[in-house]
């Protein structure tokens, strides 16, 4: 009996355990069912938003509009010219209207050769030539443009009759604006007088008070003569005949392009704008062409017309200015205007006075050799004034920015080109030394 309830014990105590672990059990499996740990957890609500910020000032933004899409603007003709024996880019430049450094970067040239039957491209404008700055306080003087943002460079007009002048206040211009329109009126004058035209239209005039930025500080004047535009130095340097001659000069090309004809060659359109730019001053101190071509031909150092010629500006280029103005005035003497007319677009030599460029060219030689100037001194003494001059000019713009000290070198080195435009050498000497004092520096 003893042993029986033993057994009972042990198999109470047996199965009160395993009832103990069943019920834990099942409690775990309430408690993992409750919590579910494998569910994905719900993304965190959105942060509360805030009201937008008010700009103090400043009205409800606009809704923003749709950008349309950007068009392509249509790209002009691309204007060519296939090169000619004998041409130069100066030449194909004053032909069409445009300036050697547009033409050069157009076609990717790095020097001034060309061969005949090239095609160069011809730009429709010549590139804006951008001005270098420089600091006030190193020195207040900036070039004047050609190209670029006219009306911020020349702000101040004068409306005339015919034309409209643009220039800068404070300068030379500015103070003698009256007398630079009495010099444009009589050039037109003279110049419609001088060919039998009549310039129908305005032209304007852009006035500078500086010298032209590089590469163009050789200039005294441009004429843009497509785009009726005329630009002329006036910056207190030269003297009155001076500055009525560039004015004719320049004004010659627009008005003989817009009535005669685009030019064939720039032999013809500055020997044009050289005879009647010069018969205009005839009786002022200046020293006719004539004078200059009677010296270099004695001196053996007349230009060859019918050899491809630079006009790179009067500066450095005079004898073959004036070379091709005494031609000009050789054939209108001889043949009269008339027929010199229909030359000028042309080239037509051959057609309108029987003889060829260098026949007639030959022609023209023998008549100075027997029809010589008076010479007031040596022939070769002229010549070396001339070098002597434009060498000067060479070294002054090579690097100027316009201190106070090249200015005052510019004033004697254009002092110097009075004399010699004058025909007073030794004063050409002692501006340029400075040996001596220096006549109106």
């Amino acid at each position: 009996m003893v042993k029986m309830r033993k057994h009972s014990s042990t198999r109470d105590i047996l199965l009160g355990f395993a009832a103990g672990i069943v019920l834990g059990l099942l409690l775990l499996a309430a408690i993992l069912l409750v919590a579910r740990p494998w569910a994905v957890a719900p993304p965190p609500p959105p942060p509360p938003t805030s009201p937008p910020a008010t700009v103090v000032g400043a009205g409800p933004s606009p809704s923003p509009s749709p950008v349309p899409p950007p068009t392509a603007s249509p790209t002009p003709p691309v204007q060519t010219y296939t090169v000619q024996e004998g041409d130069t880019l100066w030449d194909i430049a004053a032909r069409m209207d445009t300036t050697v450094q547009a033409i050069q970067a157009a076609n990717g040239l790095t020097g001034d050769t060309i061969y005949p039957g090239q095609v160069l491209i011809i730009p429709s404008s010549s590139p804006a030539v951008p001005v270098p700055s420089t600091p006030a306080a190193a020195s207040p003087w900036r070039p004047s443009i050609l190209e670029g943002d006219l009306a911020s460079a020349y702000p101040s007009i004068w409306s005339g009759g015919r034309f409209t002048l643009h220039y800068a206040p404070e300068t030379e211009a500015a103070r003698h604006v009256q007398e630079v329109a009495g010099m444009v009126a009589r050039a037109l004058d003279h110049i419609e007088q001088s060919l039998g035209v009549h310039l129908e239209g305005g032209l304007d005039v852009y006035v500078a008070g500086t010298l032209f930025a590089p590469p163009d500080q050789a200039l005294r004047g441009r004429s843009f003569s497509a785009r009726r535009q005329l630009f002329v130095l006036y910056d207190g340097t030269g003297n009155p005949a001076d500055q009525q001659y560039i004015v004719t000069h320049e004004l010659t090309h627009l008005v003989a392009w817009n009535t005669l004809g685009r030019p064939s060659s720039a032999l013809l359109s500055e020997g044009l704008a050289v005879y009647v730019g010069m018969s205009h001053i005839a009786g002022s101190a200046h020293l006719p062409p004539e004078v200059f071509c009677t010296a270099y031909e004695q001196a053996g150092q007349l230009p060859r017309l019918s050899a491809a010629l630079r006009f790179e500006g009067h500066i450095y280029d005079l004898p073959n200015y004036y070379a091709a103005g005494c031609f000009v005035r050789y054939l209108v003497d001889t043949y009269g205007m008339a027929k010199f007319g229909p030359l000028y677009p042309t080239g037509d030599y051959v057609g309108l006075y029987g003889h060829s460029l260098s026949e007639l060219e030959a022609d023209w030689t023998a008549h100075l050799r027997t029809h010589p100037s008076p010479l007031p001194f040596p022939p070769a003494d002229l010549v070396r004034a001339t070098d002597a001059v434009g060498q000067a000019y060479e070294r002054l713009f090579a690097h100027f920015s316009g201190t106070e000290e090249e200015v005052s070198r510019y004033r004697r080195v254009d002092a110097a080109r009075i004399a010699l435009l004058e025909g007073r050498l030794n004063d050409v000497w002692a501006c340029l030394e400075g040996s001596a004092p220096c006549p109106n520096p």
